[in-house]
C-alpha cells in the first residue's frame, strides 16, 4: 500500500484536531452520511460567489461529501494534496468532518488577496488562512490558539 506524504492528508490531520472528542470516530474504513450533521447547502448561499468565507465553506462541503477533488481545488499547492494523494484519507475526513456537523463563522477579516476566517466547528475555535488568486480563494493555513495546526508530526503550511 504506498501511503500519502505528510503534507496531503494534513487536512485529515485538521480536521482530527478541530474535532477533538466530538469526533468520537472509531478506525472503520467505511463512511457513513450523516445527514442531519452535514452542513446545510443554504448556508454557504448566503456569501457571494468570490467570498473567502464561501470558499472555505465549499471546501467543508466537499470533505463532508467525500469529494476530493472539491478539497484539492481549495487548498494551497503547499499541502501537496491531490485526489489520488487524499483517497486513503478521505473516509476518514468524511467522517470526521460529518461528525463536526455545521461549521459557524465567527468573523471574516481580510485586505486585498488574504483573508483570515475565525470558524468555530465541532465544538472547537480555529483560524483558517485563504489566499486570493486566478484560481479563487484557497485554504493556504490552519491556525489553533495563534500557531500552526500540528497534530501527529503533521504542520499546517
Amino acid at each position: 500500500m504506498v501511503r500519502p506524504p505528510a503534507r496531503a492528508v494534513g487536512l485529515a490531520a485538521a480536521v482530527a484536531l478541530l474535532a477533538g472528542p466530538a469526533a468520537g470516530c472509531g478506525d472503520q474504513r467505511d463512511t457513513k452520511v450523516v445527514e442531519s450533521r452535514s452542513m446545510p447547502a443554504g448556508l454557504i448561499q448566503r456569501y457571494a460567489p468570490r467570498h473567502p468565507a464561501r470558499a472555505l465553506l465549499e471546501l467543508i462541503q466537499g470533505a463532508q461529501h467525500n469529494d476530493a477533488a472539491a478539497i484539492t481545488e481549495r487548498l494551497t499547492p503547499q499541502w501537496g494534496a491531490t485526489p489520488g494523494r487524499l483517497a486513503d484519507a478521505m473516509p476518514r475526513i468524511t467522517r470526521l468532518t460529518q461528525a463536526f456537523g455545521t461549521p459557524h463563522v465567527l468573523a471574516v477579516r481580510g485586505r486585498g488577496d488574504r483573508a483570515a476566517i475565525d470558524l468555530r466547528w465541532g465544538g472547537q475555535r480555529g483560524t483558517f488562512v485563504l489566499v486570493a488568486g486566478d484560481q479563487g480563494w484557497r485554504l493556504a493555513r490552519i491556525l489553533v490558539d495563534g500557531r500552526r495546526l500540528k497534530i501527529a508530526g503533521i504542520t499546517s503550511p
